[in-house]
């Protein structure tokens, strides 16, 4: 089961997933860094009730983290 915090994190992202300004909502939204967030957010996806309650959203950003990856491994 998800904290509120958690359904924050994953609603922010859900809505704002490109936005320019995505860090300074972060930093304003949630009072810490966008690192932190970043790191929530990644924790939260491998999990499975996240999954359950945004199962679109987490299955598209497993598969931009997929990708993000199979690049930095290219490219060393």
């Amino acid at each position: 089961m998800l904290t509120p915090r958690e359904h924050l994190i994953l609603d922010f992202e859900d809505t704002h997933p490109d936005n320019p300004a995505k860090e300074e909502q972060i930093r304003h939204t949630f009072g810490f860094s966008a690192t932190r967030y970043y790191s929530q957010l990644h924790h939260l996806i491998r999990g499975q009730d996240a999954e359950a309650e945004h199962p679109m959203l987490v299955h598209r950003l497993r598969r931009l983290a997929v990708e993000r990856a199979g690049k930095r491994t290219q490219a060393s």
